[in-house]
């Protein structure tokens, strides 16, 4: 029988991107997506320790410029 409380969990939006995971301690890490001009997207990552950063892609998703904040 396994126990569900060392579980990581998964979220994830209507376009099958993740929104946000949950592990096995209950700390989340959130993913946010904000579509950009042109056709780019920022997705952004908010971890459960505090720290944040940014990915920016372009209209065919390749990764473009990513750092923290």
């Amino acid at each position: 029988m396994h126990d569900k409380t060392r579980w990581t969990t998964f979220k994830y939006d209507k376009w099958d991107r993740l929104k946000k995971e949950t592990d096995y301690l209950g700390k989340e890490t959130l993913h946010t997506y904000l579509p950009q001009t042109g056709g780019g997207l920022k997705k952004t990552t908010d971890y459960a320790t505090g720290a944040k950063d940014e990915t920016l892609y372009n209209a065919f998703g390749w990764a473009i410029k990513s750092g923290a904040l």
